[in-house]
């Protein structure tokens, strides 16, 4: 990511702390973007690997951060409503 920013990963890490934000938590806030638009015609494993998660058990404890519910919940509550 810093090579794309033309930055050492340090200064991408003074960045980044300047601005009370992580990698980590850019990247939990991109998944997350990408899931909503990967919901619809996907199953769960393959949005999982579109992610970058290499287990579905991490997926789902990241979904868990996310909605405060497992993704099969939150599939079945999104269709009841």
């Amino acid at each position: 990511m810093a090579n794309a920013l033309n930055l050492t990963p340090r200064t991408l890490q003074r960045r980044l702390k300047n601005e009370n934000c992580t990698f980590a938590q850019l990247r939990d806030q991109e998944r997350k973007r990408r899931y909503e638009l990967l919901v619809e015609g996907h199953s769960l494993g393959a949005i999982a690997a579109i992610l970058g998660f290499n287990e579905q058990s991490s997926f789902n404890r990241a979904f868990k951060r996310w909605y405060g519910c497992a993704p099969k919940k939150f599939k079945l509550n999104d269709a009841d409503n």
